[in-house]
């Protein structure tokens, strides 16, 4: 993810960008390693707003916990709520 006023240019071999609204840039982002990075919560939200199901998202769900991940279903409504797929995200939670 990066901000629309900051697109970089120069394209690199297996990386794909997305553009996100500056002031949503920052939401959900930790660094790991000194680097920003979005968190478990913001990459789900991320995949269904890029036409994602909530059968994807459910399954990145259930294996996440799974492998120990801990999920703040909070933050995971407020990311669905700000990034607009809050129905999505509601048909996750029906069938969890």
């Amino acid at each position: 993810m990066v901000p629309e006023s900051n697109v970089p240019k120069r394209k690199m071999d297996d990386v794909k960008l997305h553009s996100v609204k500056d002031h949503l840039f920052k939401e959900g982002i930790t660094k790991i390693r000194g680097i920003p990075v979005t968190t478990l919560e913001r990459t789900i939200i991320d995949i269904l707003r890029k036409k994602g199901t909530p059968k994807e998202g459910r399954t990145i769900i259930v294996e996440a916990q799974k492998k120990g991940m801990r999920i703040n279903f909070s933050k995971l409504e407020h990311y669905a709520t700000i990034f607009r797929v809050k129905s999505k995200f509601e048909s996750i939670m029906v069938n969890m």
